[in-house]
């Protein structure tokens, strides 16, 4: 059989490809029921997509990012495989998901790809054969003018940001610039913050304990914030590095990673990455991952840290206070930013206590991502959501998201959503708002809106979600965004465009299950929403935000009640 598989960058009803007859036509990018069926006219066969993962997958990268634990372990006990490894999971989730295409093609297939890519490379190693291209691999030109053009997308300050992450880890240049750390007389409650999200997060835990200090140190400028409560004092963490490289440590470790990454290989799944080069990155990871510790190290020095409070465990330059301060036997307590975080089905918190928002988010960790229940603590900040006003109700907010680290394509999500929005929205008197993810770029966003309305009218808006845009909403739209949860809370109906939905997560049933949102299955839906909100009742918002204890919250964050230093002690206590 003649196969070929359409990179996401690519349409598959339209390229080099697309005058040639084919067997099957597999779509390595996630567009939904309508882009594939008109692909499907063009090229003349029915187009399949990638399959979804399933339990066993998800068992099979638990078993992977945890294979090289217990050897990579600095001279504070750190274990940098335990850091590092769920920057690999993305990779092998695509894997997996290559893996079942795999085992539907026979050796005899001729396998055809419309680009070489990360997916063909996956593919091209799993079955052991060399794939056939329909496009010649990229010259050093086109290369440069692709990296050109995504670099436009970006403002540059994101740019800077974008290049210090890459080139200058372990704040070498960065600390020269850094402003200097504020004094701290008396004990903070320490909140690492890399995202503008988490601050927020923190900080409304702040403001629900007035009394207690906290110290917000970012590890990146887009984790800052421009006004903070008074109990709150910001710092950089480049402001704490000193740019000295532990020589011979590093050099230590990266004996151990010779000796770890030839382990790894026996694993399935990171042979092939290894095999492939990627792994190769853990050992620059490493030099700015000694450089952030030391740093971390460094604060835990100049403050007294009562406890800390983590809203990202998932990335390696916050998880790392959470990890010294359980050698240090100061309280740890850990939240996620968004609504849910799907990535705990891979790997366990490391913190005492997971503080969740409300029963839905509790319920995802404990049955969808196995944590153990008495580690789980339903214990939110205040909503400020929660307060509702009268609503406007003049327009129509569609909340959109980086698609493409999904593997979507973001022009077949909004040829399928925003020209049935924009209709009703003219029909009804309304505007159509694009509401954008702090990871999206304005400028290819409404370039790509732009295109798919035409003449249609509509703006867009960025930064956090705000009471006034809430306000504003006569309902929102969204794949699978977690601002569902906050318009929700805000008293705003929300409605989940189901059948664009591909995240491995079931973030969407979840939202669904406790009526977070209510699910739609088809672009023709749409028209019908007016129909849904005639009888709409809006449910209780307690099942995904609690109302807060501020008793719990001081409890938890220690300082007058102390915890014991035992970390199963801790997180039996605070759970009580």
């Amino acid at each position: 059989m003649l196969v070929l598989l359409v990179h996401p960058d690519d349409d598959a009803g339209y390229g080099p490809w697309s005058g040639s007859r084919w067997d099957r036509v597999i779509d390595m990018g996630a567009a939904g029921a309508m882009a594939s069926g008109l692909a499907s006219e063009a090229i003349g066969v029915q187009i399949e997509g990638l399959p979804k993962l399933d339990t066993g997958d998800f068992k099979r990268i638990r078993q992977a990012l945890a294979a090289g634990s217990g050897v990579l372990i600095d001279s504070h006990g750190f274990d940098w495989w335990d850091l590092f490894s769920i920057e690999f999971h993305q990779q092998i989730e695509r894997l997996c998901a290559l893996r079942h295409v795999g085992e539907t093609l026979a050796p005899t297939d001729e396998i055809f790809v419309s680009r070489p890519s990360l997916d063909s490379r996956l593919l091209e190693s799993l079955l052991g054969q060399k794939l056939h291209y329909c496009a010649p691999p990229e010259s050093a030109g086109r290369r440069l003018s692709r990296r050109v053009r995504a670099a436009l997308k970006f403002r540059p300050r994101q740019l800077m940001e974008i290049l210090g992450d890459k080139y200058d880890g372990g704040y070498r240049l960065r600390r020269l610039t850094a402003p200097a750390p504020p004094k701290c007389p008396r004990p903070v409650v320490l909140v690492p913050s890399s995202y503008i999200n988490v601050s927020r997060g923190a900080v409304a835990y702040a403001l629900a304990v007035p009394e207690r200090d906290f110290l917000l140190v970012t590890t990146r400028a887009s984790g800052r914030m421009n006004e903070v409560p008074a109990n709150v004092s910001s710092a950089t963490l480049a402001s704490y590095a000193d740019g000295a490289v532990a020589a011979l440590e590093l050099r230590r470790l990266i004996e151990s990673w010779d000796v770890l990454e030839k382990h790894l290989a026996l694993n399935d799944e990171l042979s092939v990455l290894a095999r492939l080069g990627i792994l190769s990155s853990v050992v620059p990871m490493l030099r700015s991952g000694l450089a952030t510790r030391d740093a971390w190290l460094r604060v835990f020095e100049s403050a007294t840290v009562q406890s800390v409070l983590c809203g990202d465990e998932m990335n390696p330059s916050t998880r790392l206070p959470l990890l010294i301060a359980r050698r240090r036997g100061v309280t740890a307590l850990t939240f996620h930013h968004g609504a849910l975080d799907g990535r705990y089905r891979y790997r366990d918190h490391c913190a005492d206590v997971m503080l969740a928002k409300g029963q839905m988010e509790a319920d995802y960790l404990t049955n969808a991502c196995g944590l153990a229940e008495q580690r789980v603590v339903i214990a939110p900040a205040p909503c400020a959501a929660r307060t509702k006003t009268a609503r406007i109700g003049k327009s129509i907010a569609f909340f959109s998201e980086p698609y493409e680290v999904a593997g979507s394509r973001c022009r077949d999500v909004y040829r399928q959503t925003l020209p049935h929005l924009a209709k009703l929205a003219r029909e009804q008197g309304c505007e159509l708002v694009l509401k954008l993810h702090p990871q999206e770029s304005r400028r290819e966003r409404s370039g790509i809106a732009a295109l798919v309305l035409t003449k249609e009218r509509f703006s867009i808006v960025e930064g956090p979600l705000t009471p006034e845009l809430l306000n504003q909403a006569w309902f929102a739209v969204t794949v699978c965004s977690t601002a569902a949860v906050d318009a929700t809370l805000a008293g705003v109906p929300v409605f989940l465009c189901r059948w664009l939905d591909q995240s491995v997560y079931q973030y969407g049933e979840q939202f669904v299950k406790f009526g977070a949102a209510l699910p739609l299955t088809s672009p023709e839906d749409i028209a019908s929403v007016p129909e849904h909100l005639a009888n709409f009742t809006l449910r209780s918002s307690g099942s995904f935000c609690a109302e807060a204890d501020t008793s719990q919250l001081r409890q938890l964050l220690g300082g007058d009640d102390p915890l014991t230093t035992e970390p199963e002690a801790r997180a039996e206590k605070a759970w009580a």
